[in-house]
């Protein structure tokens, strides 16, 4: 992966971020993932200052193993308040250990005071394996161009590569 590669970035098509109110009780959430097909929510107040986040494991772990009624508890009940985020200009890198050193998958983008973003870890490794590919792809082109070389660089070298005849 590029050290250089910004959360700016990977954040092209998942800029659009869900946001539930904190008197929302967790069936309404759980809902509104499963419909928006996400695995977490950013918990917002009116004025629209992120005040946590939930994803499904708060609801699983916190509500229904607990045996509550998710019906009966609130967002604000099982919610994370304590919220780490990047900005846009967070490199990747940066992005994907922080996700690690903190067991997270979700992590929102915010620019300046507003919620830019969010990234999943599916976005972070999608990310990575389209930049390694990409360094694959310019590595088997430039051996291929070694190879038709006259006489060939790399064999000249002794280098026996994919392509070598």
């Amino acid at each position: 992966m590029s050290g250089s590669q910004t959360v700016r970035e990977t954040l092209k098509g998942a800029e659009r971020v869900l946001t539930i109110g904190r008197d929302a009780t967790t069936s309404e959430a759980a809902r509104t993932m499963r419909d928006s097909r996400v695995g977490c929510l950013v918990v917002t107040s009116v004025t629209g200052r992120i005040e946590g986040i939930l994803s499904e494991r708060d609801i699983v772990r916190n509500v229904v193993a607990a045996g509550s009624d998710p019906a009966s508890v609130t967002v604000g009940q099982v919610m994370r308040s304590q919220v780490i985020t990047c900005s846009p200009d967070t490199p990747l890198a940066q992005v994907h250990r922080t996700m690690t050193r903190h067991g997270i998958r979700h992590l929102p983008v915010v620019d300046g005071e507003r919620l830019a973003g969010m990234l999943s870890a599916g976005d972070v490794l999608s990310s990575q394996l389209q930049a390694m590919r990409e360094v694959i792809r310019r590595q088997s082109s430039l051996l291929g161009e070694l190879e038709a070389g006259d006489p060939p660089a790399g064999k000249a070298a002794g280098f026996r590569g994919p392509y070598a005849r």
